[in-house]
């Protein structure tokens, strides 16, 4: 089937603006406009197939109602609601705008206590070092401080706590 030609950009946001209304419906009480269609199984988004193009819904609406999305950018909700195609629910921002949305909004999940970067305290990265430097295996390592033994190897490689000086040694 041939790919349909348009004469403006307008001709081709309103057929945008028509085919996302056929596969929306109005949820009343938070005024989300909820894609009905496929949707992405990871995070929800909604799945469209335009112009030969597969996108996601909420793009294509934010571009159809908005206008371009400014390169680099992402296309964000304000309403939590990742198969809302409502594009008043819609913003056009960066990663870091779309993390302090999230934080603000309390929606960033705290991370467990013994998971994560924090696991290790600085002295214990020390005294891993000291015994990297004696030349005991990461898998002798890790057990002794709960780590995985990449954890070890990261270690090793600075991969992970390059931030901290170096062991000074007694002679220096």
């Amino acid at each position: 089937m041939p790919r349909e030609t348009f004469a403006t950009p307008i001709e081709e946001a309103e057929q945008a603006k028509a085919r996302i209304a056929a596969k929306a419906r109005l949820d009343p009480v938070t005024g989300c406009l909820v894609w009905t269609g496929t949707r992405s199984k990871r995070f929800g988004y909604g799945k469209i197939h335009f112009r030969g193009v597969m996108l996601e819904a909420h793009r294509l609406s934010y571009a159809a109602h908005v206008g371009p999305i400014p390169p680099g950018l992402h296309v964000c909700h304000r309403c939590d609601n990742p198969p809302c195609v409502n594009p008043d629910h819609l913003f056009a921002g960066s990663r870091s705008d779309n993390m302090r949305d999230m934080i603000a909004k309390g929606r960033r999940k705290p991370i467990p206590v013994g998971r994560g970067p924090a696991i290790l305290k600085p002295a214990q990265v020390y005294a891993i070092r000291q015994l990297i430097s004696e030349g005991q295996k990461d898998a002798e390592i890790a057990p002794r401080f709960g780590v995985k033994p990449r954890t070890i190897r990261a270690i090793r490689h600075k991969q992970l706590w390059a931030h901290l000086p170096p062991i000074s040694s007694p002679n220096a």
